[in-house]
């Protein structure tokens, strides 16, 4: 064989490679991505983003039926508020007693 023959055979062989590949790529992505558990809808919506300066924004947003309030800016995004199954407000601890011999009432 010829050198000239080597190199077509090679061509031809990386042609057919490439071109199986395209064809069966949409396949492989489609069944990538319901392994991972992403859904067709997606698994976050966003409900509402409101703007508080030129590079400062909440935003509401439902990930997986959960509630989240994110405050989003320029050096990240910190999460204000999430909703939880035991509390309303998970920063603030529940109170334990009637409240008057904790300190905290308003005189």
């Amino acid at each position: 064989m010829d050198f000239t023959e080597y190199i077509f055979k090679i061509l031809f062989s990386l042609g057919v490679v490439l071109i199986f590949i395209f064809l069966l790529l949409p396949f492989l992505l489609k069944r990538i991505s319901t392994l991972r558990g992403f859904s067709k809808e997606g698994s976050f919506k966003i409900k509402k983003v409101v703007t508080l300066s030129k590079n400062v924004f909440i935003v509401e947003m439902e990930v997986k039926g959960k509630t989240i309030i994110l405050c989003v800016g320029e050096r990240g995004a910190d999460v204000i508020y999430r909703e939880d199954d035991n509390s309303s407000f998970p920063d603030v601890p529940k109170s334990s007693g009637s409240g008057t011999g904790s300190g905290n009432s308003p005189d």
